[in-house]
């Protein structure tokens, strides 16, 4: 919820793009790595919770375009 303009018309700062992508790259591949295993005693999540994950992301996703433009009707933010 950065505008409220629907997300297609909104478009992200490069660096906002590049900082997100990296981190939730890093996120996810951290547990594969030697380094997540051995120093943090990660492990990788089950492929059938990646999918649940997934899932919650796009629900949020769409619950919060669809709550957006009428909170900002309301609200004249």
């Amino acid at each position: 919820i950065r505008t409220r303009l629907p997300w297609y018309r909104s478009t992200p700062s490069r660096w906002l793009i590049w900082s997100s992508v990296t981190a939730a790259a890093a996120t996810f591949l951290l547990p594969y790595t030697s380094i997540g295993r051995q120093w943090f005693a990660f492990v990788p999540l089950p492929p059938g919770l990646l999918v649940l994950i997934g899932v919650i992301l796009v629900g949020y996703f769409f619950s919060a375009e669809a709550v957006k433009h009428p909170f900002f009707r309301r609200f004249e933010l």
